[in-house]
């Protein structure tokens, strides 16, 4: 659960709904993994993913995202309303990398509960023919607050 706002390329963007886990499900570090649930007016479902978040207080880089990477990686995508099809993908936009970061700024319970700030550019890789979404998507002045 939790409350996301950011900036949708240029925009203000609030979040339908969070899912947090603290466990990242991709891999047995323990690092935290989240994801940003946003449904846009009877189009699509809109969803940001951050994963392999290190438990820390310093901002950490974000990359575009590979099945076996232990970075810090994020993704954008869309599906449609009842999410069994997906449309768009985006992935990190590395030349970009001032604008490309996560940072946790508090934590409390063994980071049961986080809050923090985050930024990134993403380029579409693939996208549905009659997709309404731009090729380049900048999030900025993210911000959330997260908690199981």
């Amino acid at each position: 659960m939790g409350e996301v706002q950011c900036e949708y390329n240029g925009v203000p963007w609030v979040s339908d709904l969070v899912r947090f886990t603290n466990e990242n499900p991709y891999n047995t570090k323990g690092n935290i993994y989240f994801k940003i649930i946003k449904t846009n007016s009877n189009i699509r479902k809109e969803q940001i993913l951050f994963r392999n978040i290190s438990k820390n207080l310093f901002k950490q880089r974000l990359y575009k995202e590979f099945s076996d990477s232990d970075s810090t990686t994020s993704i954008y995508f869309t599906n449609d309303l009842e999410d069994d099809v997906g449309c768009d993908y985006y992935q990190v936009y590395e030349a970009d990398s001032l604008n490309n970061w996560v940072q946790i700024t508090k934590e409390v319970n063994h980071y049961g509960e986080i809050w923090g700030e985050f930024s990134v550019t993403y380029l579409k890789e693939s996208g549905c023919p009659d997709s309404p979404y731009p090729d380049t998507v900048r999030i900025r002045n993210g911000t959330f607050h997260i908690w199981q």
